[in-house]
């Protein structure tokens, strides 16, 4: 049987995962072919047929379209160049060493238009042996020719790709996650998503989790963050597909984001002083992170709340 076809495949390591995506597929408005595997034809009622890819070279000069579609829609310090976008495909740094596969996926049109893009991750989480994360980098439509529901479509190859991943590494993989803003919470609660809070154990309140988009490109004579770069706030949002995560797991989600979105290798630095300042500011984030959601004030558990969910409870953010 084809590892394509992974949705019937017999192995229940990734069970209920794959039951998501089944579920995805048997509610969706559009029709895929074939069904279970990332790269695949969808059409919708009125016979309109998309096209949907996954970029396997960093060579591929349809990348720059890409490129050009998150140049338009995020700020200037929320993107990186497009040769970090090329090597990250072919599974490597911009200074050639070795990095996660970066998983570009895409949806086209019949006039082979560029509708919508979903950019992520399979990654590793520490200390664990048998549990990856797919991490949402970009999910994106080109406001232009916007298409009702292909977002979602995307979203589902891009899922199909991870299980794959997950299942050719005999991992499990347990959670799904990634930075949202306002605008996107919506659809990430349709999909499965909420906000994650802790609670105050004397008011409680439900106090949404601190998180910052780290700083995303260095200057590598000294370290610190370029002229066009910056750290945004951000929502983190997650769906647990084996279990409900702790706060020990977020802070491994955490680590594997800064890690994966953030951290440059040494060989990108002209200097060692250079490389220890980029790590000191690396290893603040962690730190930071982990000393808002352990204080002595909430209760040591985490919350999942949908927008929805929210609008019912007493919370700040």
């Amino acid at each position: 049987m084809p590892k394509e076809n992974i949705l019937l495949e017999s192995s229940i390591l990734n069970k209920k995962i794959k039951q998501r995506v089944a579920n995805l597929i048997s509610e969706s408005r559009f029709k895929r072919e074939p069904p279970g595997q990332t790269n695949c034809e969808i059409k919708n009622s009125s016979g309109d047929i998309f096209k949907i890819d996954i970029f396997e070279d960093g060579n591929d000069p349809k990348l720059s379209e890409i490129q050009n579609l998150f140049n338009e829609t995020f700020k200037r310090e929320e993107v990186e160049s497009e040769i970090f976008l090329r090597s990250a495909i072919d599974g490597k740094t911009p200074w050639g060493t070795p990095d996660i596969k970066y998983r570009v996926i895409s949806i086209t049109n019949k006039e082979e238009e560029l509708l919508t893009v979903c950019a992520g991750a399979t990654l590793e989480l520490s200390d664990t042996d048998n549990e990856v994360a797919y991490c949402v980098e970009y999910l994106l439509t080109n406001k232009k020719l916007k298409q009702k529901g292909l977002a979602r479509e995307v979203y589902i190859s891009a899922l199909i790709d991870s299980l794959k991943i997950a299942e050719e590494k005999n991992k499990k993989l347990s959670f799904l996650f990634g930075e949202c803003t306002d605008s996107s919470e919506t659809f990430w609660n349709k999909m499965g998503w909420k906000r994650i809070y802790l609670k105050n154990k004397d008011t409680n309140k439900y106090i949404e989790v601190p998180y910052i988009q780290p700083v995303l490109n260095f200057n590598t004579e000294t370290g610190e963050k370029s002229k066009d770069s910056g750290e945004i706030k951000e929502h983190l949002m997650i769906d647990f597909l084996n279990r409900e995560p702790t706060i020990k797991d977020l802070l491994k989600l955490h680590e594997a984001l800064i890690n994966y979105t953030a951290m440059w290798s040494k060989e990108a630095f002209k200097n060692e002083e250079a490389y220890e300042k980029h790590m000191s500011y690396i290893n603040n984030l962690k730190l930071t992170f982990e000393k808002n959601i352990t204080q002595e004030q909430y209760d040591k558990k985490l919350y999942f709340l949908s927008g929805e969910q929210k609008a019912h409870l007493n919370y700040n953010i």
